[in-house]
């Protein structure tokens, strides 16, 4: 599976003997949720990491079913401390998570545990 970014959601894009199929877009979490339009995105095992810029939030999907089961930050809330303001790249190896919180000036080691 390939995955791409854009303001309009997160496209999942799958190789096949034809070449590229879009199977499907990632828009938003729920009825009145949206994603925003600056979106980063890496993926370690079964799992796809999203930085939602806008919105001020660090999202964890379940790549099988597409279910979230994680988010850090407040949504449209930026802040210090224990929230996130503008958090942008990110990396993931493992268990850890590498999330530049550009806001803040400041680079969070997360430990992430499904």
């Amino acid at each position: 599976i390939l995955l791409v970014a854009d303001n309009s959601g997160i496209h999942f894009l799958k190789l096949n003997a034809q070449g590229l199929t879009h199977t499907e877009t990632l828009k938003q979490l729920g009825e009145n949720d949206a994603l925003g339009s600056v979106l980063y995105l890496a993926v370690c095992g079964d799992y796809l990491f999203v930085s939602d810029t806008e919105h001020q939030r660090l999202l964890v999907f379940a790549l099988p079913n597409r279910e979230l089961v994680a988010t850090l930050g407040k949504k449209d809330t930026p802040g210090k401390q224990k929230l996130l303001n503008k958090p942008s790249l990110l990396s993931v190896q493992g268990n850890f998570i590498a999330l530049y919180d550009e806001g803040n000036g400041r680079i969070l080691k997360i430990y992430f545990q499904p």
